[in-house]
């Protein structure tokens, strides 16, 4: 029985297991089915063992499936967290460009001059504009005057902080998912044999 025969098969291995495990019971609860199998040559000891592998084929897939799923949802909020802190920066950015634009100290203070490197290095250009942002009184006392406090420039620095921890976590759910996914195809191929 090869449980990846058809693409549709390896959604349902759920249901096949089930079909296993009710079937062995079957067999291991009627005495009369129990002495045709055995002519076959299957004991009560091998169907026992199968009922074992069906259990923990069934429990593999469950963990594996909720592995993917966690994964799949650290993936989302890492998107959209990262979708948030650029566009809390970007605001905060485009408004300082309009802010700083007869500044040119304050605005190369706040890399507002290095618009070149800006896609590939968003982290660290995000946390030096919030950073000096906050730190700089005349830089603070500016945004205050364009309606900008120090609230919502934390609020985007914290965003950017959070970013990491939200990576960290991704990869971390994505390696579980991965190592679930590897221990649920070991015991399916032991099953399939």
């Amino acid at each position: 029985m090869n449980l990846y025969s058809k693409p549709d098969q390896k959604e349902h291995i759920e249901v096949q297991i089930e079909i296993y495990q009710k079937i062995l019971d079957i067999f291991l609860s009627d005495d009369d089915l129990l002495n045709r199998i055995m002519e076959f040559g299957y004991d009560i000891e091998r169907l026992n063992e199968g009922l074992l592998l069906c259990n923990e084929t069934y429990q593999l897939v469950r963990e594996a499936r909720n592995e993917v799923t966690l994964s799949l949802v650290a993936y989302d909020k890492l998107a959209e967290l990262k979708e948030l802190a650029k566009s809390s920066f970007y605001e905060n950015y485009r408004l300082a460009r309009m802010i700083f634009v007869n500044q040119p100290t304050l605005a190369s203070r706040l890399g507002l001059e290095d618009e070149s490197t800006f896609p590939e290095a968003f982290f660290g250009k995000a946390n030096r504009f919030y950073h000096v942002a906050l730190t700089h009184k005349e830089i603070l006392n500016l945004f205050k005057t364009y309606g900008v406090d120090q609230n919502r420039l934390v609020e985007g620095l914290e965003l950017i902080h959070k970013i990491p921890g939200a990576k960290h976590t991704q990869r971390k759910t994505r390696y579980l998912a991965s190592l679930a996914a590897h221990k649920r195809d070991e015991v399916i191929l032991r099953f399939e044999s």
